[in-house]
């Protein structure tokens, strides 16, 4: 017996060895290390205090529709739980009789947390769900800090203690939450996910080139100090575009850099099968980074053998599955997205959804202002057929049967094969690449013709009627140009005055050499991503309902990433941790207080307490550009001026976050009660 109990403890601990071991691999898989964790769990922490639990832009409505259809097993939307009708709900796609949504990808993503609600809605109210899990937050968080600063015992013990006292008030103040929220709710937490996993993936490929610190501080920027952050709780499609965008930069960046080859050959293989699951998503953009990613992927790679090319497309086709066979379930068109197909304008009767019986209570949920919506056209300058040509859709004729008496050999079927993949390939890539350079040719057309229309894009937006329909915004100036709400970009100028302080060293030896830098190898896919995305969405822009020219959200963690390549940028942040700790948190204290004030004393409207953020954001842009252009060009600085010179952009573009989301936009409740009864205090009302 005793033997016997000896092996069974034997194998319980190699059970939990290997279990251990294994948890290890997925956590460095997602995070990357102990820092990567600690930056997610901080920057979901903070997403959350200004979520709330509603609806921004009506085109949520189809897709929240969509994940509840989805869940009870079926694609078609014949069950209306959000909304009273059909035409409430822009962003609908009509096909054989029957009304599709769209983000079938980010429905999908969401279908295993609108389970998990569902559930744990059956035994607890769904307010105390958020709060709890909130605390469990602040709990993980401070025991990881905690762990990370060797002092665990007593920050964690802070933090636990944090917790629970926000999870009592809350439950003092909380009022319920109707069950019906759940499918938005799954989506809403998707997308905070998204920017967390963004901040993560940012600092594992900073960190890697420029150090922990240049990673984490620039991760961190990514979730709390950029525009993706607003767009962190809403759920759209932009948080998982620029997650997408990012997960390419890192997987083509470690290729690079890997040291083995099945590493290489893995992770190349990882940037394809991404892209893959970004068509899922928005095929258009994927399309673009596609076209972009496969001379760039080719040109610099270690190695071209016709294996791993092999493995490569195996994978990407394996990655292309979800989004084929969700086309060919919808119009039986495995190479035609829903955005694609005709858009519902009332060829089903919305009466005949569910039999006439609409879910939830009733009656519309009301939306917020902006009431706009964000549903693209089909004349040019939206969404347009997304078809390849027949035969790439259909395949190419395989070569005629031989005679029965002379079979082919295995061989000969092989080589027929691979002669009729490489042909389907060959003509596929040729129609993506002309597809894809039917959308950023206008971008370069309207950059020549109209340079104002890009300055109210990417600089300053102010009022432009003639681009905006102010009527969709209840005539407030709500929609901001890029550098406006991203004053950290700013910092980009620098790359000219590194520019003319290099011209004269430039030789080609020196270029090819650089190239074969896996940091600059990552640069060239960075500034042809961002080119390409740019070019294919100024066409729209601006736009109303934009507020912070939103389509251009996956190209903000790419010009991040651009910023923190500058020498004079991670020569400064290499300096006392706690000067740049000193003068965020300074400018986050002054400048919160200042715009208090301003719409206390000054009674701003919407509008107005816009352009004031987007001012004084322009403001600390300018600041930057300056310094980073005269520290490019070698001119020797003080440190500090550097420190204060970042600083002061990202804790502005963290407050317009805060200010956007706690007080400017009321929409809706928030998820956490506490949140909603502290800001309730604030005299101020937008």
């Amino acid at each position: 017996m005793s033997r016997l109990s000896g092996f069974a403890q034997i194998e319980s601990q190699d059970l939990s060895g290997s279990a251990a071991q294994w948890r290890h691999r997925l956590g460095q898989a997602l995070f990357g290390d102990r820092y990567g964790v600690v930056l997610f769990l901080g920057t979901l922490t903070l997403l959350a205090t200004y979520w709330r639990v509603g609806v921004f832009i009506t085109d949520s409505y189809a897709i929240a529709n969509g994940l509840v259809n989805v869940a009870d097993g079926h694609l078609a939307i014949t069950r209306m739980e959000y909304s009273i009708t059909l035409g409430s709900q822009p962003g609908l796609w009509y096909a054989d009789g029957a009304v599709y949504a769209r983000n079938y990808t980010h429905i999908f993503l969401s279908l295993p947390v609108y389970w998990l609600l569902e559930a744990l809605t059956v035994l607890f109210d769904l307010r105390l769900v958020l709060v709890a899990a909130w605390s469990g937050l602040l709990v993980l968080l401070f025991d990881r800090v905690g762990r990370l600063t060797n002092r665990h015992r007593s920050i964690a013990t802070t933090g636990a203690v944090f917790a629970l006292l926000a999870f009592l008030a809350s439950t003092l103040v909380a009022a319920p939450l109707p069950d019906r929220w759940t499918a938005f709710l799954a989506l809403q937490v998707t997308t905070m996910a998204a920017v967390a996993f963004t901040a993560v993936v940012l600092y594992r490929v900073l960190a890697h080139a420029h150090g922990r610190r240049v990673g984490l501080l620039f991760g961190a920027a990514a979730g709390v100090a950029s525009p993706i952050g607003f767009w962190a709780s809403l759920p759209k499609r932009h948080a998982l575009s620029a997650l997408a965008v990012v997960a390419v930069l890192g997987a083509f960046y470690f290729s690079r850099a890997a040291d083995t080859r099945r590493r290489v050959l893995g992770l190349r293989a990882l940037a394809y099968a991404v892209v893959a699951l970004f068509a899922w998503l928005h095929a258009l953009e994927a399309l673009v980074v596609f076209a972009v990613l496969i001379p760039i992927d080719l040109a610099t790679a270690r190695s071209n053998h016709p294996k791993h090319l092999a493995v490569v497309g195996v994978v990407f086709l394996v990655a292309l599955s979800p989004f084929l066979a969700t086309n060919a379930a919808i119009n039986d068109n495995p190479f035609q997205p829903p955005r694609s197909l005709e858009g519902y304008s009332g060829q089903v009767d919305p009466l005949a959804i569910d039999g006439g019986q609409n879910g939830g209570d009733g009656t519309a949920t009301p939306t917020p202002t902006p009431t706009a919506t964000d549903t693209p056209t089909r004349n040019g300058t939206g969404t347009t057929s997304e078809t390849p040509p027949e035969n790439a859709t259909r395949g190419s004729t395989a070569p005629e049967s031989p005679d029965s008496d002379s079979a082919p050999g295995p061989i000969a079927l092989l080589l027929a094969a691979m002669t009729a993949i490489l042909a389907v390939v060959v003509e596929g890539s040729t129609w993506a690449f002309g597809k894809a350079w039917s959308y950023v040719d206008p971008g370069l057309t309207l950059a020549q013709e109209e340079p104002e229309r890009l300055y109210r894009i990417f600089v300053r937006s102010g009022r432009i009627p003639e681009y905006v329909d102010y009527h969709m915004t209840d005539h407030e100036a709500v929609d901001l140009a890029l550098l406006e709400v991203a004053p950290l970009l700013g910092a980009l100028l620098g790359v000219v005055g590194a520019s003319l302080r290099n011209l004269q060293s430039i030789s080609a030896d020196g270029l090819r050499t650089a190239l074969d830098r896996p940091t600059r190898q990552t640069d060239l896919l960075v500034v042809a991503m961002v080119g390409a995305l740019a070019l294919m969405n100024v066409e729209r822009l601006p736009r109303h309902t934009q507020i912070t020219a939103r389509y251009l959200a996956p190209v903000v963690p790419l010009l991040l990433y651009g910023v923190a390549r500058l020498n004079c940028v991670h020569r400064v942040l290499r300096t006392d941790s706690r000067l740049i700790a000193s003068a965020y948190l300074a400018t986050l204290v002054t400048g919160g207080l200042g715009f208090l004030a301003a719409n206390l004393l000054l009674g701003l409207a919407l509008g107005e307490a816009m352009q004031l953020h987007a001012l004084v954001n322009l403001a600390s842009a300018g600041l930057l550009a300056g310094w980073a252009f005269v520290a490019g060009a070698g001119v020797d600085l003080d440190e500090r001026v550097g420190v204060v010179s970042l600083a002061v952009p990202a804790a502005l573009s963290t407050l317009f976050l805060l200010f956007t989301g706690l007080i400017y936009f009321q929409y809706a409740d928030y998820a956490l009660p506490l949140v909603e009864t502290l800001v309730e205090l604030l005299p101020i009302s937008v």
